[in-house]
């Protein structure tokens, strides 16, 4: 039988009401790793044998690489849409 306010026959899986929100009914058993802790990110191999300057040069040099291929395709979409709205907007009065 539905509960009162069950139109979707949720009941049939066990949930009623506000019931889902609660935590209550969920067992940390069948959680796969529920007791193991959560790893931290660490540097790969290469990364961490090398030096601070290294690593910052090295970081430097991949900001400048990605701000040189982004940006321009960044600045393009913005006058294109840019472009859009002027057109739209005359359009419109």
């Amino acid at each position: 039988m539905n509960h009162p306010r069950d139109e979707y026959g949720h009941a049939e899986y066990g949930v009623t009401g506000d019931e889902k929100y609660s935590p209550d009914h969920i067992n940390q058993g069948e959680i796969a790793n529920a007791a193991k802790p959560i790893r931290r990110l660490e540097a790969p191999p290469l990364v961490a044998a090398m030096s601070d300057e290294e690593r910052a040069h090295l970081e430097r040099t991949l900001r400048r690489k990605i701000d040189f291929r982004l940006l321009p395709t960044i600045i393009i979409m913005y006058a294109f849409a840019s472009c859009f709205v002027h057109v739209l907007w005359d359009h419109a009065h």
